[in-house]
């Protein structure tokens, strides 16, 4: 669950490097990444939605998904870069960072938005559009 406090986006990195840990014993290439798109995400829900949001991180040797579900019908808009706002450049930074992302409408009126961020030292193939790896599904 990702309660509507600023102050919470830091227990959800952690819970997140925990279970990225448990999953990669030996280690994996794409733990900042991962780190950097939940914290985007998580504060999206916190600074732009009325409710709480649900975390769900789904992992194997070839990368991870993230999936943030909220109570909010607007999807993300990508803010143009700015020198002056210190906010609008989560997006631009998920979109980078991630190798598919996507934004569902949520039947009870919210939205999940998923993405995927590959492992840069595995196989750098692509999922299938809307495949997630079974193995490791957990909600920090």
């Amino acid at each position: 669950m990702i309660p509507p406090d600023p102050r919470q986006v830091a227990r959800l990195r952690a819970a997140a490097r925990c279970f990225l840990q448990q999953c990669h014993p030996k280690g994996c290439c794409h733990i900042a990444d991962v780190l950097l798109v939940v914290s985007e995400l998580a504060t999206n829900v916190v600074n732009h939605t009325d409710g709480p949001g649900r975390l769900v991180l789904v992992s194997d040797p070839q990368g991870t998904e993230i999936r943030v579900t909220d109570s909010s019908r607007r999807g993300p808009r990508p803010q143009p870069p700015s020198a002056t706002r210190p906010s609008g450049r989560g997006l631009v930074l998920i979109r980078e960072i991630g190798t598919a992302v996507d934004v569902t409408p949520d039947i009870h009126g919210g939205k999940t938005v998923r993405v995927y961020v590959a492992d840069r030292s595995a196989d750098p193939a692509q999922p299938p559009a809307g495949h997630a790896p079974r193995p490791g599904v957990r909600e920090p």
